[in-house]
């Protein structure tokens, strides 16, 4: 997100525009990102809580409705909040297929739509509910140990990343108090312009490159 947001000033500077033009649409993006993140960390902790629910549920005799519906009214959360809606767009004869459909657009999380497909798949087929909700839940607690070993294992990586990606960014932006001059021909002449097109497509390889070898770990 760093290096985003340096090469967002830096082609800000380049166009005439000012860093406090630049500024509130750095910081909406930023906090759109930050929102989005918070959800899904929110979302994902309480998620095998939502399954642990309509597994009882369903063991006590329940129906899939009914077990949607109460997990939704037991937990306060983004999962509880989400079937509760689920529950209540069943409730009132709507299509699965269409409420299942929207539900994976406001939550578009792999464990998720794993869930959600698993369960269209037994309302259509039948089968034993409450041995398929176990063993989605065990597969889902072993899929967040291996994501918690990924991230502990990657953590140094990433930070660095972000480190390295920030650094030349933070130096051009503090030349133009070190040294107006040589900021001046870096954005404003067209010899300068290279450099500052080479440092830009030379960090978005570099970065690239380090995004994908993270992607290839996890």
């Amino acid at each position: 997100m760093s290096y985003v947001v340096g090469v967002y000033l830096a082609l800000g500077f380049v166009s005439g525009m000012s860093a406090l033009v630049a500024t509130p649409f750095v910081a909406a993006f930023i906090l759109f990102r930050f929102l989005l993140a918070r959800r899904k960390k929110q979302f994902e902790a309480s998620f095998p809580d939502a399954i642990n629910l309509m597994t009882s549920a369903v063991s006590s005799g329940e129906s899939v409705m009914q077990a949607i519906q109460f997990v939704g009214n037991k937990l306060d959360t983004v999962v509880g909040k989400e079937f509760k809606w689920v529950g209540q767009r069943l409730q009132i004869g709507e299509s699965p297929d269409d409420v299942f459909r929207r539900s994976c657009q406001n939550c578009p999380y792999k464990s998720y739509r794993f869930f959600i497909i698993t369960l269209r798949a037994n309302m259509i087929r039948g089968g034993q509910l409450r041995e398929i909700m176990t063993r989605l839940n065990r597969v889902l607690f072993d899929a967040r140990s291996v994501e918690k070993k990924t991230n502990a294992m990657t953590s140094e990586a990433r930070l660095s990343a972000k480190i390295v990606g920030a650094i030349p960014f933070l130096f051009l932006f503090g030349m133009q108090y070190m040294s107006p001059e040589n900021f001046d021909f870096v954005l404003r002449d067209p010899n300068g312009r290279v450099i500052l097109y080479y440092l830009i497509g030379s960090e978005t390889i570099g970065m690239t490159i380090i995004w994908l070898l993270i992607r290839g770990i996890r």
